[in-house]
């Protein structure tokens, strides 16, 4: 299946939107089945974040910590983006490693964005 990955910044308002959006969805997001992980970069990461907090999250949902930030730094390297990226960044991968969606910063409607992708993806 295809996967979620979403690196978050836990503390800032577009992701505090993201993680009152997607519960909106969690039905939808629950049948398609794909896993959503949040991942939050190293240098990101506040010592009042806890992934508890985040109630009505669909079911494959999961939470990582990106220690140094490479994960990211090596996918900026990877997209030849020199400044990185804008959190959150939120992307669709294949079971291929393929990038089926990419989203960078803030986006309204996010959750509905990811359900019709996810739903678009199976075709």
């Amino acid at each position: 299946k295809n996967v979620i990955l979403a690196w978050i910044e836990p503390d800032k308002e577009p992701t505090k939107h993201i993680l009152n959006d997607i519960p909106l969805l969690k039905r939808n997001f629950d049948k398609i089945g794909s896993n959503l992980v949040f991942i939050v970069p190293e240098d990101r990461l506040t010592a009042s974040f806890s992934p508890g907090v985040y109630k009505g999250l669909p079911l494959k949902t999961s939470f990582y910590k990106d220690t140094d930030n490479t994960v990211i730094r090596e996918l900026a390297e990877e997209m030849g983006r020199s400044s990185g990226f804008n959190l959150p960044l939120i992307l669709i991968v294949s079971p291929g490693g393929k990038i089926l969606y990419f989203s960078e910063g803030y986006r309204i409607g996010i959750g509905e964005h990811l359900v019709k992708a996810l739903e678009l993806a199976k075709y």
